[in-house]
């Protein structure tokens, strides 16, 4: 369950009316980009309607959808998602639904979303609709941001997540003549992967990277690319669009593949950076570069459904392992786990086990179905679930393979901007928002700020080299690049 916050009484933002016009066609062309991207992906598209191309939209701005048709549509698109080693990510369902029902509020969605093309359009078509609103509403009057505290720190309203285009950035103005500081906390996501890459006492590449001021993105486009580093480098002046790819490429694999995202979606992930024109060799090539110079990464992926099912059998991977061995034919064992109990690939029907495991399954869960899997049940989750204990401290409760896998650096990065948010309002400076790698605070008027009491000093402080040197940023403006 999320945990929901609002901003002190008085931290209100409201938008300049000279920029609204700007900010809303920058909203409606996100969500028509988002229309094209869907009609794009290919057929099911029976719930959006569509008019010379463009998505039709209600008296609010928001996209004419059949909710019946929705609902089939992410079943069917949902059922087909996978990470890394196979696993399955769950349909989003209402627990409240007796039916089940698939939940159709797209923030629901926005972790599957880099699993699915599709899915990620509906979402951010969704979302640039909800900003749109956001916009009009500030327009006619003040609204206090609202955050949410759990599972991660974000901004609610207005989200500014939501549509990443400066015109909508620089739509929002504090209310009552205050000023915004933007706190840049650079690579955040990547420098918390080096944390949990990281070996007592040995640095690791990202961490060695970071620490001589590199960017880790040219290290690996210049390793996929194959062509030395003289070659590499000319190459921006000389075919500055493969240039660009290569850079393209390399940012979203180093986001997604620690995500347990697989390689084949860097494409799409790396649209509008080169990726939609990459060959397949070269976002093998980029993959397989990630995975040389980031060896530790294997590691922090592993696939360990078949410890996790033999602890919760009472037994040992060994004897899983050994009595299992004809039944499975060759098979990896976390592989086939996962396809048995999700009733899947080549294990369709219940598979004829050992009488002793067959017991000890039954044990634990009754359903052998993918769909009481997607309806939230314990049959999958009862089997492969057990407490994770993410590197904050945090325990994340009763969590699957796919959950758990992947996600240790996000749980990190989360910490840190909590506690550089907790600090700046701490020290005077209300939370404004949250984007990224940006915490946004407020300033109130008349106030004056000695240097070595801003958020830069503040935040830095309360970091302590937590993750490294981060070098701080504090931009006076609204939040994103000008």
């Amino acid at each position: 369950m999320a945990a929901l916050a609002v901003a002190r009484p008085g931290c209100a933002l409201r938008v300049d009316s000279s920029r609204l016009a700007p900010a809303v066609q920058e909203c409606e062309r996100r969500r028509d980009r988002a229309g094209e991207s869907l009609k794009r992906c290919g057929a099911g598209l029976d719930w959006v309607k569509f008019r010379r191309g463009r998505v039709v939209t209600d008296a609010s701005g928001y996209p004419q959808t059949n909710a019946a048709k929705l609902i089939a549509w992410l079943a069917k698109e949902s059922g087909s998602l996978r990470r890394v080693h196979g696993l399955p990510a769950p349909v989003r369902r209402l627990a409240d639904s007796p039916a089940g029902g698939i939940d159709l509020y797209a923030d629901a969605w926005r972790r599957a979303a880099c699993l699915s093309e599709p899915i990620a359009a509906w979402v951010e078509m969704t979302a640039a609709c909800r900003l749109r609103g956001e916009l009009t509403r500030a327009a006619a009057a003040p609204v206090v941001p609202a955050f949410e505290i759990f599972p991660a720190l974000r901004s609610l309203t207005p989200d500014f997540d939501a549509v990443g285009g400066v015109e909508v950035r620089r739509a929002f103005t504090p209310a009552g003549g205050d000023s915004l500081l933007v706190v840049a906390l650079p690579d955040l996501e990547l420098r918390s992967l080096a944390f949990c890459l990281g070996r007592p006492g040995v640095a690791g590449r990202l961490e060695e990277w970071f620490a001589a001021g590199e960017d880790p993105a040219q290290w690996v486009a210049l390793h996929a690319s194959g062509v030395g580093s003289a070659r590499f480098a000319r190459m921006f002046a000389d075919d500055p669009p493969a240039a660009g790819r290569w850079l393209g490429l390399a940012r979203a694999a180093l986001r997604y593949l620690p995500l347990g995202v697989e390689p084949r979606a860097l494409r799409w992930l790396a649209r509008g950076e080169g990726g939609e024109t990459a060959a397949a060799s070269e976002v093998t090539a980029v993959a397989a570069a990630v995975a040389d110079l980031l060896p530790d990464l294997a590691g922090y992926l592993a696939d360990d459904t078949a410890d996790r099912v033999a602890e919760n059998l009472g037994a040992s991977a060994a004897d899983l392992d050994a009595e299992t061995a004809a039944w499975r034919a060759g098979a990896d064992l976390a592989a086939w786990l996962t396809d048995v109990l999700l009733d899947r690939g080549p294990y369709r029907g219940r598979v004829d086990l050992p009488a002793g495991l067959a017991a000890a399954f039954e044990a634990v869960r009754c359903v052998w179905s993918a769909a009481s899997l997607d309806a939230g049940r314990d049959d999958y989750r009862g089997v492969t679930g057990r407490d994770h204990a993410a590197l904050t401290g945090r325990v994340l409760g009763r969590a699957t393979p796919w959950e758990a896998v992947g996600t240790d650096h996000l749980a990190v990065a989360d910490a840190v901007r909590k506690r550089a948010a907790f600090a700046c309002a701490a020290g005077g400076f209300p939370l404004a928002g949250v984007r990224g790698d940006e915490v946004i605070v407020l300033v109130t008027r008349g106030r004056v700020v000695a240097p070595e009491a801003g958020p830069g000093p503040l935040v830095e402080a309360a970091l302590g080299g937590l993750l490294g040197v981060v070098p701080v940023r504090v931009v006076v403006g609204r939040p994103g690049p000008a």
